[in-house]
């Protein structure tokens, strides 16, 4: 038979359930709601990109501020949402699902289309070049005697905005380095082709070269201004034979 104190002290069957439950919930929300809010917003992301990219049908207009749309929205947007909420838990572990989507995927994807907008010669400021029909290259290695044939772009200038000529100049740091510019004048987009040709006396050494491209506006049409100019710049390893010698 079992005294009245005994049941004081006994412990309630429903206890240990009852913690579980409340200390379940605390556990399991901040995933979920990090979870969703990141694959929604990766996933918006991904729409706009493909979408943006099928409307745009200009290979460069429109294409950068497409690129930066998304991440500049997802990452201030998800900060002010859990900043706001910050009692809200759940909340604020969605808006920080947002701004975990603004950098993966969606600051990655950004970075490749920008670089991407780059090799196709759509970034301001620059003289692309590259190998026939491929990508472009920084650096090469080329045998005392040897001739190369590239090709090269101005980017970031429309022939209907830039209607001028680009006057081509050839630069070399070396007299064992010959670069060949069978067209001296060209317009904005316009391929032109470039040799490079290591004399047969030339030294094993590691030199740049480049092609410097100046505009020439066209009297009362397009910007006037004379000092725009691009350049390009590749190093090149001269080696002594074609076996690397």
């Amino acid at each position: 038979m079992s005294e009245p104190g005994d049941q004081a002290f006994r412990p309630s069957s429903n206890l240990g359930t009852q913690l579980d439950e409340a200390t379940a919930p605390r556990l399991s929300w901040p995933l979920k709601p990090f979870l969703l809010g990141w694959g929604l917003a990766a996933t918006a992301a991904l729409l706009v990109r493909f979408g943006g990219q099928l409307l745009l049908t200009d290979p460069c207009q429109g294409h950068t501020i497409l690129a930066l749309l998304t991440p500049l929205l997802l990452g201030p947007g998800g900060l002010a949402l859990t900043a706001s909420s910050w009692n809200d838990r759940p909340k604020a572990m969605f808006g920080l699902g947002l701004v975990m989507a603004s950098f993966l995927p969606t600051l990655l994807l950004s970075a490749y289309d920008i670089g991407q907008l780059r090799n196709i010669g759509c970034a301001g400021g620059y003289l692309i070049v590259s190998e026939p029909g491929g990508d472009q290259i920084s650096e090469m290695t080329l045998a005392a005697g040897q001739s190369r044939q590239f090709q090269g772009r101005i980017g970031g200038y429309q022939a209907q905005s830039h209607p001028g000529n680009f006057n081509l100049s050839a630069q070399s740091m070396s007299d064992s380095l010959v670069i060949t510019l069978p067209k001296t004048v060209v317009q904005a987009g316009e391929v032109f082709p470039i040799t490079v040709t290591a004399r047969e006396d030339a030294p094993s050494n590691r030199f740049d070269w480049g092609v410097l491209a100046q505009y020439q506006p066209v009297p009362g049409q397009g910007p006037q201004e004379q000092g725009i100019e691009t350049s390009s710049k590749v190093a090149v390893t001269i080696i002594l034979d074609r076996n690397g010698q």
